[in-house]
């Protein structure tokens, strides 16, 4: 704060503990101009006041007369006051008119016009230098020239001028709106958003505006009116932004005709418009979103089909009543386990690729040729010869598949998002399966791997 301004608060009746704490709680308020420009009314700056932590009505009484005070005479050092301050009236003797501090001349270029002294002819023989008034200290009390900020960086294309702060745009969108120089800095430490661009989205509604003033840190409830109309600002500006770049870009294709081609890059690009998100990955919870929606719907059909009515409705409060409603709560939770590990099958299965497929194989095929693998084999196949009666084919199609899951299958079924068990061949069977007829590389895979497997047995 300097010095201009700590001589108008103590003019006014604050202490000089009082002045430091004011000075404390508010870092931007340094000249009478901050605080000239600081409220737009006097119920502004009472509520600046309370921020300041003067609290007493004489303390706020005072300060709105400093606030007055200040507006008055910015107003006085820009030129807007129609009358000019009088130039002290010569004295009797050629002496030169005596030197007063600034805010002396301020409080006296104020005050009532003092009664015209009778004019004193000079002595024309005196030097005009020496019988000239010296006004050569009012420039001391000139406004000082706007200091040119200097972009640190930029955010959304915003210019920042402080390191870590807020964008310049959204800092003079704050103060426009009648939030304080304290509640900007709360804000700037407390708010995620730091440009117009990013507070336009942070929000869908006043009351959102609201609530996220209030998450800020920003309690008073005419404050947080204020910081909803900087959104309100933000958003119409950005959806103007938007309507014009959407209607200079290219129309929007319907899915159908690159679904068609297989063009996913180009379904991925019209999502990406349509949902309004600017990196790919954004989509991924309306994708997942959708499969797991599709996946239910596809469970419900199955069981529809399987059992024709809904058992669970009569089940379950026959269950309750022979065995309490913990029971019930547990039968609950286990169905759901069931539902959700059905729909993850059947995710995996939709999602399998030919190139998965090859994938697989080529693992299986790896697996199948290890040392380990190798020696499994041969020990089986003694086991065999070891037995007084060969056992029968079936028998010996369990065992060979007993040992593959053992040494072989468990992992790879893992890696690939099937069970290890009994289910989760079955299900790497049939997505295997869907390709072997349709492509030759899996089908020729296949080959390799029957070959690789029971060409170790005599059967």
């Amino acid at each position: 704060m300097d010095a201009w301004l700590k001589e108008l608060f103590i003019e006014k009746g604050f202490s000089a503990e009082q002045v430091a704490e004011v000075e404390a709680k508010d870092g931007d308020l340094k000249t009478l101009s901050d605080l000239a420009s600081g409220a737009t009314s006097e119920e502004d700056a009472r509520s600046w006041a309370e921020e300041l932590g003067l609290t007493s009505r004489v303390l706020k009484s005072r300060f709105v007369q400093t606030w007055l005070e200040s507006k008055n005479r910015q107003a006085m050092l820009l030129g807007k006051k129609t009358e000019a301050p009088a130039a002290p009236a010569l004295a009797s003797t050629p002496l030169a008119a005596p030197k007063q501090s600034p805010a002396a001349w301020a409080k006296a270029a104020t005050a009532q016009p003092v009664a015209k002294q009778k004019e004193v002819v000079p002595d024309f023989e005196e030097s005009e230098e020496e019988i000239a008034p010296d006004w050569s200290w009012v420039k001391l009390n000139r406004p000082k020239p706007v200091e040119q900020s200097i972009v640190l960086s930029y955010v959304d294309g915003e210019p920042v001028s402080r390191p870590g702060g807020l964008t310049d745009n959204l800092r003079s969108s704050f103060r426009s709106s009648g939030l304080t120089s304290i509640e900007i800095s709360t804000l700037e430490a407390n708010l995620e958003a730091r440009s117009c661009k990013a507070l336009a989205t942070s929000a869908g509604t006043h009351d959102g505006a609201m609530r996220l003033a209030r998450m800020a840190g920003v309690t008073s409830k005419v404050s947080q009116e204020n910081f909803a109309k900087s959104w309100y600002e933000a958003a119409t500006v950005l959806m103007a932004l938007d309507s014009r770049s959407s209607s200079s870009s290219k129309p929007i294709v319907p899915l159908t005709e690159p679904l068609e081609k297989k063009d996913f890059e180009a379904c991925t690009d019209i999502l990406m418009r349509r949902c309004n998100v600017g990196r790919k990955k954004d989509l991924l919870p309306l994708v997942t979103g959708l499969l797991s929606h599709i996946a239910e719907k596809e469970r419900l059909a199955e069981k529809k089909a399987v059992s024709g009515t809904k058992q669970n409705s009569k089940l379950l409060p026959a269950l309750a009543a022979l065995y309490g409603e913990e029971a019930a709560s547990e039968a609950v939770k286990a169905t759901a386990l069931d539902e959700a590990e059905w729909r993850w099958r059947w995710t995996v299965k939709t999602l399998f690729t030919s190139k998965t497929a090859l994938a697989l194989q080529t693992d299986l095929l790896a697996a199948y040729q290890k040392p380990r693998f190798q020696a499994a084999c041969e020990k089986l196949s003694k086991d065999w010869d070891a037995r007084p009666k060969a056992p029968p084919l079936p028998q010996k199609m369990r065992d060979i598949e007993a040992l593959c899951m053992e040494h072989a299958l468990a992992s790879v079924l893992l890696d690939f998002g099937f069970g290890a068990d009994a289910k989760g061949l079955a299900d790497m069977k049939e997505a295997v399966g869907q390709y072997s007829k349709t492509d030759p590389g899996v089908r020729r895979k296949q080959m390799e791997i029957t070959g690789a497997v029971m060409g170790k047995f005599k059967l």
